[in-house]
């Protein structure tokens, strides 16, 4: 063969296998399946299991877990792929929770992770999970600035500070300023918070509102979650003449600070607090003088602890209902009703909108539970009712300030009564009015008399 007709043999061969290269790979782009998805999808739950914040931390991770077995007993994601789930022990400590992330993550290989009660640990764990490219759902931390980081990975469907300083501000000017007699612009407000970024941002949000509505900060008391003593926080309060103590507490120092408050007869006109431990169950039944302490939380608590569900939500979210009612049974059944902690709801309705919504759509529209499907499908939620809570989701787009942050969030205030906790605001979902002004101790001890 001649050097002409090698070159040319050489050339066709050379255009055989290209063209079937090309046509291997258009027919694998166009006409090959998709990977199939696991049998089982593998979730972490990070929470601070033990240390100062483990009372919630416990009860949201058993939340979790409840959504777990609410979806396997229907057969799993789609009814066919089962969900197994990992625990992360955060310790009430932000490194720690960070390195339980990257373990969760690196380890356990888990497709996406719950949690966590804690902005502190929060705000270092999602930065984990943003570094990593895994899914990261926020429940249990208020922080403005888990969702104001530009990161693509971390979703919010519950409140966050800001939502729920601007509720609370709404009911101290519709319901709060009326009952005392005193304009909205003449409120004088206290503040006592402790002093990581969970009470922090709350305190900075009431301030930032200030000069929107118009009432005055007139002190703000920073102290330690750790303190064994906070009697030298009551005594400036005392000192101080104001309408409305606004208090952002975790457990242990919400119940010490409440009963110091009593001790040093501290007496108040409105006791408001900001979700966090003074509206756990723990403080509730901590003692009989907390009825009408009052706050923006979750609806799961007054829910959860009478066991009944509103009728408006049963007439316009049935499958809502039926899954609040599947977790107050579960509830008694696991952990008895007057022991366990309601807001565990709220964790559930998070797994659940999870499971049933984001999954899914991640599944059958863009083929799988690897991040990327699993985010994509996040950021497209329209999701009608988040239990636990009684808001929509949908989500601020890429892009936004706020990305990842559910912009449907309407925060009502409960009050606690008989150891349960009453919906009093917004009017149209509320079981009763507040008692307002806040009777003093001497008035309680008469009553209880």
């Amino acid at each position: 063969m001649n050097p002409v007709s090698r070159k040319v043999v050489a050339s066709i061969i050379v255009v055989v296998i290209a063209i079937a290269t090309v046509s291997y790979l258009l027919w694998h782009a166009w006409y090959a399946p998709p990977p199939a998805p696991p049998t089982k999808i593998k979730v972490g739950i990070l929470e601070p299991l033990t240390g100062g914040m483990s009372w919630l931390g416990t009860w949201f991770g058993r939340g979790f877990i409840a959504a777990v077995e609410y979806i396997n007993e229907k057969g799993g994601v789609l009814g066919k792929y089962k969900v197994e789930y990992v625990l992360g022990d955060a310790r009430s400590d932000p490194k720690t929770g960070g390195a339980e992330a990257e373990r969760l993550i690196t380890v356990e290989k888990v497709n996406l992770i719950f949690g966590c009660y804690g902005s502190s640990i929060t705000l270092v764990a999602t930065e984990v999970a943003e570094r990593y490219g895994i899914p990261f759902f926020v429940q249990g931390a208020d922080h403005p600035d888990i969702t104001r980081r530009g990161f693509k990975w971390v979703f919010r469907a519950p409140h966050n500070t800001y939502f729920n300083a601007r509720s609370a501000v709404n009911f101290w000017k519709e319901v709060v300023a009326p009952k005392l007699g005193i304009p909205i612009t003449e409120l004088r407000v206290a503040i006592a918070h402790e002093d990581s970024g969970f009470g922090t941002s709350y305190a900075d949000c009431y301030e930032e509102l200030a000069k929107e509505y118009g009432y005055k900060v007139v002190v703000r008391i920073p102290y330690s979650s750790k303190a064994t003593d906070l009697s030298s926080v009551i005594l400036k309060l005392k000192a101080t003449d104001f309408d409305i103590l606004s208090v952002i507490q975790y457990e242990a120092d919400a119940i010490l600070f409440y009963r110091q408050m009593k001790e040093l007869d501290l007496n108040v006109k409105c006791f408001f607090f900001s979700c966090g431990g003074t509206g756990s169950l723990a403080f509730g039944r901590s003692s009989p003088d907390t009825d009408y302490v009052m706050g923006v939380v979750g609806m799961s608590n007054a829910i959860v602890t009478a066991g009944d569900i509103p009728r408006a939500i049963e007439e316009r979210f049935p499958e809502a209902a039926e899954r609040m009612k599947w977790f107050i049974s579960w509830r008694a059944r696991n952990w008895g009703m007057k022991e366990s902690e309601p807001t565990a709801m709220e964790a559930f309705g998070v797994g659940i909108w999870v499971f049933e919504d984001v999954l899914p759509r991640a599944i059958t529209k863009y083929g799988g539970i690897d991040p990327e499907s699993i985010r994509k499908a996040a950021v497209e939620t329209d999701y009608p009712f988040l239990v636990g809570y009684g808001f929509p989701i949908k989500f601020y787009p890429p892009g936004d300030p706020n990305q990842g942050q559910n912009m449907l969030v309407r925060t009502p205030v409960l009050m606690w009564l008989g150891g349960n906790m009453r919906i009093v605001w917004p009017p149209e979902i509320a079981h009763m009015e507040p008692v307002l002004p806040f009777p003093t101790w001497e008035e309680r001890a008469k009553r209880a008399g």
